[in-house]
């Protein structure tokens, strides 16, 4: 049987279970990921900029030519809208954000349409990429010759048949 006493123990260990529960609730919602946060950063390490994939690389030259929008209709997901149409996905504009590389205007409606802009360090990871690619164009250019691959050298003469 239980006493009142017992009953006030439980009452009260209910009590700190509830407001244990609202704290972690709390904690919870701010680290909430939306599209176009930077919440991400909080539970992931961050990576350099220097080391974005191509596809986010083409996908964050689309998106420096301006007029990029995040929008949403009909209670669908969210997409990303460029003048050209070009497709991003979702995915990879969140890798791009989570990096700090874009900035999503997130004080606009999504039905309207929430401007992308690509920031200072978005632009240096493209000038890094660019050289970083441009480098190894040129190394491997410069690097195929026969001499270096080993592979012997053939010259093929032409018969000429009368």
């Amino acid at each position: 049987m239980t006493t009142a006493v017992d009953l006030h123990e439980q009452i009260n260990h209910l009590r700190h279970l509830a407001h244990d529960f609202k704290v972690l609730h709390n904690q919870v919602r701010t680290l909430a990921v939306v599209p176009g946060t930077r919440a991400l950063r909080q539970l992931t390490p961050q990576q350099a900029p220097h080391k974005i994939s191509l596809t986010q690389y083409e996908a964050l030259r689309e998106l420096a030519k301006g007029g990029a929008t995040m929008q949403t209709r009909d209670l669908r997901p969210p997409i990303i809208l460029t003048p050209d149409n070009t497709i991003i996905t979702t995915t990879t504009f969140e890798s791009l954000d989570e990096r700090g590389l874009v900035h999503l205007d997130t004080s606009v409606p999504l039905y309207r349409g929430r401007p992308i802009t690509v920031t200072a360090e978005g632009q240096r990871a493209l000038a890094q990429y660019r050289s970083r690619t441009d480098a190894t164009a040129m190394r491997t250019a410069a690097g195929r010759t026969p001499a270096t691959t080993g592979m012997p050298t053939v010259t093929a003469k032409r018969e000429i048949r009368r």
